[in-house]
């Protein structure tokens, strides 16, 4: 078990952890591919009726727009903003 002062522990509130460092450019094509992914995914689902597709597929490819997401933008802030009726407006509106 890794033990962390509290000096540390504000800064970790303060600033979310991401597995990586800030890249404008990476963050704007996870923001364009975001809505198209949750867009195709919903197209797989519910076109399972009459094709190859449904739910295991439809809910694979949205687990990977989660984690490119976490992957970006660390997991404080894929977080907030999937649990957030907002979610959709924050990403169309880039």
């Amino acid at each position: 078990m890794k033990f962390v002062s509290k000096q540390n522990q504000k800064n970790l509130r303060i600033r979310p952890r991401t597995l990586m460092k800030h890249d404008p450019i990476l963050e704007l094509g996870v923001r364009l591919a975001l809505p198209f992914i949750i867009i195709f995914a919903l197209y797989v689902h519910f076109h399972g009726d009459y094709g190859p597709g449904g739910g295991f597929q439809a809910g694979a490819i949205i687990a990977t727009g989660v984690i490119m997401h976490v992957l970006i933008f660390g997991l404080e802030k894929t977080r907030y903003n999937w649990c957030s009726y907002k979610f959709f407006i924050r990403h169309i509106d880039v």
